[in-house]
């Protein structure tokens, strides 16, 4: 969502989009293997480099969810260790 995203530092916070470059500099900062390519928009049909998959694992071209979005049910883990209602979203 928007308030992790912006919080993670990978956000184009004016665009409310992943920024390509953050993303080319957080794996060339974790792998020191890639080097930052040109600004460019990234989509789901870009496939192969790690800012790529970092892309897809972060959502694609879904984008950066407004906060109130609901992204999925309780996890189980959550329900049987705290109780939390398996209905919880």
């Amino acid at each position: 969502d928007v308030s992790d995203a912006s919080g993670m530092n990978l956000m184009d916070i004016r665009a409310k989009c992943w920024s390509w470059q953050l993303l080319q500099a957080t794996v060339h900062a974790s792998s020191g293997t890639q080097k930052p390519e040109p600004k460019r928009v990234l989509n789901s049909h870009d496939l192969g480099t790690d800012a790529e998959k970092l892309f897809r694992k972060l959502g694609g071209n879904e984008g950066v969810v407004p906060s109130y979005s609901v992204l999925g049910g309780m996890s189980r883990y959550f329900v049987d260790k705290y109780g939390f209602s398996p209905k919880c979203q």
